[in-house]
């Protein structure tokens, strides 16, 4: 919006689509604002532009790189995968990857668990999760010491949502292993967000508080096809209240439990 409410420049980034459904109002569903952020305006209009021109872009997001926005910073996609390579399988070139690529566990003094040790957590509340590595990640840095938490929606008819799924639920040694929480596509409420939270240290710097959110799910077809945004904020008091929405998520009655080296079904 250039104005409403008295305000101008305002970007509403949100998981939901205009629809009754779960996919909109019926489901798990978030929208993060900002207000008087010129450059993130700008950044907005010009991909909305892009859009109404309708090219094909297959790189888009070299196209309008990421652009760091205040304590926002800005990801528009597709992004193509390197020459040769399966889009399938190269995290290369897979920001998601990358982000997690630069956690680290330990190293912090206020933020993170509260027993003692303050390791880093990382709390992913999404529609579709079927980029199986991402999954080994974030396994591998459940055992590497952090805190790892996922609610999702899942989809047993998807082979690469059962693969990543299974690497999520492989059974743990050190750690207990990620967290995980789901419902089932066929339940009549699910998760339709597409966020994570990094709780920790991130690029060598402890203590940080940053949640991404936006349209992007976990999936090749968001990372490779598809015209997603991903907003990332590095803001306590906004990150406080996607925590709690996703404790919300995680606690509510009609969500589905399974322990670590378990299976999930539906």
């Amino acid at each position: 919006f250039s104005s409403t409410g008295g305000a101008a420049n305002v970007v509403v980034q949100s998981s939901a689509n205009l629809h009754n459904g779960r996919d909109g109002l019926g489901g798990w569903n978030n929208a993060l604002i900002l207000v008087g952020n010129t450059a993130a305006y700008d950044y907005y209009s010009g991909y909305f532009d892009d859009l109404k021109g309708r090219v094909v872009n297959n790189n888009y997001y070299d196209t309008r790189t990421p652009l760091q926005a205040g304590n926002s910073k800005i990801f528009f996609y597709p992004r193509q995968e390197q020459s040769g390579t399966s889009p399938y399988q190269n995290p290369a070139e897979d920001t998601i990857y990358t982000i997690l690529s630069n956690v680290d566990c330990f190293g912090n003094s206020v933020v993170g668990t509260q027993d003692g040790t303050h390791r880093t957590i990382i709390r992913v509340a999404m529609s579709i999760f079927s980029r199986d590595y991402l999954a080994k990640k974030l396994w591998d840095l459940d055992a590497a010491g952090c805190y790892v938490e996922v609610v999702e929606t899942y989809h047993p008819g998807s082979d690469l949502e059962v693969s990543a799924m299974k690497k999520l639920l492989a059974a743990a040694g050190s750690y207990h292993g990620p967290a995980v929480k789901y419902y089932c596509d066929t339940d009549s409420i699910w998760i339709h967000s597409k966020y994570f939270e990094i709780e920790g240290v991130y690029y060598d710097k402890p203590d940080r508080k940053i949640v991404w959110t936006g349209s992007h799910n976990w999936s090749t077809n968001s990372l490779r096809q598809a015209d997603e945004a991903i907003l990332q904020l590095e803001d306590s008091t906004v990150f406080d209240a996607y925590t709690a929405n996703f404790r919300a998520i995680r606690d509510s009655a009609t969500i589905r439990s399974v322990a670590n080296g378990g299976s999930a079904s539906c």
